[in-house]
């Protein structure tokens, strides 16, 4: 920029005027009508039309926003990326609810699959928890098989009994019968209880154990998918045919948590664990 001089001439002047006004554009752009007529004849010209205001890609007031091609260039470079985030947000959540496994797949729309995968689910648990539950019965010493937390509750070989009475009680609640030795009923819970009480020594607890989940698991596996909907009477309360098998899983599970407290309390640690 030229330095004028108190007492300079009118053309220095002037042309530093002319110099100030030329700077004026490049930094921010020319004032005045005739500059405003300049604008309003480039946003004339054909071709695609520079958006006029990019505020909301840079977060600025829209007085200091940069106009050029190079905002034009940001601005379609957003445009592009969010287009591209949208269609990954609508495509991926499809793509994740296709069936990875091909036998899910072929029996998703077969009739009474899901029943079925119930069924097999169930099967497994039970099966797991009865693993656990004889490895217990046989890690336990026959001398603590009367043990018990405290006066008025089951003993081990008691709690033993109980889930084995229960493995008879509750599928015959859902009309599959229990072996007539052990004179349990779906109706009679008395006989379900003498049956718990009877004074067994390990082994024969142990035997009787197996055999109530042998039964256990062979009404689960008989049980029709279109009977799980059906509706029984239990404990004075209606269950449908599915919600008693669920209810029967989480009875083992409980009394497996109880078995499990009670070895530990006689230090005794559960087989299937590694290091105690």
């Amino acid at each position: 920029m030229t330095r004028l001089e108190p007492g300079g001439s009118s053309a220095a002047m002037e042309a530093s005027r002319q110099h100030r006004r030329g700077a004026g554009r490049i930094t921010g752009g020319a004032r005045g009508p005739a500059a405003r007529g300049q604008r309003g004849a480039s946003n004339n010209r054909p071709g695609p039309r520079r958006p006029d205001r990019v505020a909301l890609c840079y977060g600025e007031s829209p007085r200091n926003i940069p106009t050029g091609p190079e905002v034009t260039t940001v601005h379609l470079s957003l445009r592009l990326t969010l287009a591209a985030t949208l269609v990954a947000a609508t495509t991926l959540p499809v793509a994740a609810q296709q069936p990875t496994n091909t036998a899910n797949a072929s029996n998703a729309g077969s009739p009474g699959a899901g029943a079925a995968s119930l069924t097999a689910d169930l099967l497994t648990d039970i099966g797991q928890v009865e693993k656990k539950v004889m490895g217990l019965a046989r890690a336990i010493p026959a001398d603590k098989y009367g043990w018990r937390p405290g006066e008025g509750v089951r003993s081990v070989g008691e709690v033993l009994m109980h889930v084995a009475a229960d493995n008879y009680l509750l599928p015959a609640a859902l009309g599959h019968a229990a072996d007539p030795a052990t004179g349990i009923k779906g109706d009679d819970y008395k006989a379900a209880q003498a049956y718990e009480r009877r004074q067994l020594d390990r082994d024969a607890t142990i035997a009787e154990l197996e055999k109530s989940f042998a039964h256990l698991k062979r009404s689960l596996s008989s049980t029709p998918a279109a009977g799980l909907g059906k509706q029984v009477s239990m404990f004075g309360q209606t269950f449908t045919v599915q919600q008693t098998w669920i209810m029967t899983a989480t009875h083992l599970h409980e009394h497996l948590g109880q078995l499990i407290a009670y070895a530990r309390s006689n230090g005794v640690a559960p087989p299937w664990g590694q290091g105690g």
